[in-house]
């Protein structure tokens, strides 16, 4: 069993995408991870939630007295009501004191007591779908994280030698450019691949092909005459 890693550089380089693919599931399981499947979501026999009715109410700043309109929540205003509060991050709960209720009258709609009771059991069953279902795909998308963290290593990889090997094509297709040019004279295409290209990037090249477009270096004796 080979895994992508095992392959060469230049062999990775030259693998098409399906080839990368058919390789993915070994990754996995090397790394301990589980291949991820769609999950099958409840969708039969799910009852619909009731269409509730809603009343208008009024409510005094973040006071819970709700009043049926909003003249008498109004009038209560007028009173300069106050409410209870606490500093947790000081004295805490236990220490409670007076403080003027917000100076707002604000709409809110509640439902009808009655028709909660009517439906009671229907909205705890689809809840209770929904929240099953919401476990299902918080635990795909953890699974597909984890999944795709193991291929996301293959993928840079893979497009880092594809791009390593068209600049290795680069080089190789200027130096036969080059060998062209100079009529067939080697080292004079070496003598000006080396000042297109850097002399690492050049051996690179040669290796990877195993062509020779390395030009010799000067020995010190050389340069001196």
């Amino acid at each position: 069993m080979k895994t992508y890693w095992d392959y060469q550089e230049h062999e990775r380089a030259e693998m098409s995408m399906q080839d990368v693919e058919q390789l993915l599931d070994v990754e996995l399981m090397t790394k301990g991870v589980a291949k991820v499947e769609p999950p099958e979501y409840i969708t039969d026999n799910v009852p619909a939630m009731p269409d509730l009715t809603q009343k208008e109410y009024f409510q005094i700043g973040d006071c819970d007295l709700l009043f049926a309109t909003s003249q008498q929540a109004a009038a209560v205003l007028k009173q300069n009501p106050l409410k209870t509060s606490y500093n947790y991050n000081s004295t805490g709960y236990d220490y409670k004191y007076p403080v003027q209720v917000e100076p707002v009258i604000k709409t809110i709609l509640m439902y009808d007591p009655a028709e909660l009771g009517e439906y009671a059991k229907r909205i705890q069953e689809v809840k209770r779908i929904q929240g099953l279902n919401a476990e299902l795909k918080s635990d795909y998308e953890k699974a597909t994280k984890a999944q795709n963290e193991v291929f996301q290593g293959v993928w840079d990889d893979w497009n880092e030698q594809r791009n390593r090997l068209k600049r290795m094509q680069r080089i190789q297709t200027t130096y036969n450019e080059y060998v062209k040019m100079a009529g067939g004279v080697h080292g004079t295409a070496k003598k000006f691949l080396v000042k297109t290209y850097s002399r690492d990037d050049i051996i690179a090249a040669s290796l990877w092909f195993q062509q020779d477009m390395v030009e010799p270096e000067q020995s010190t004796e050389d340069t001196d005459q």
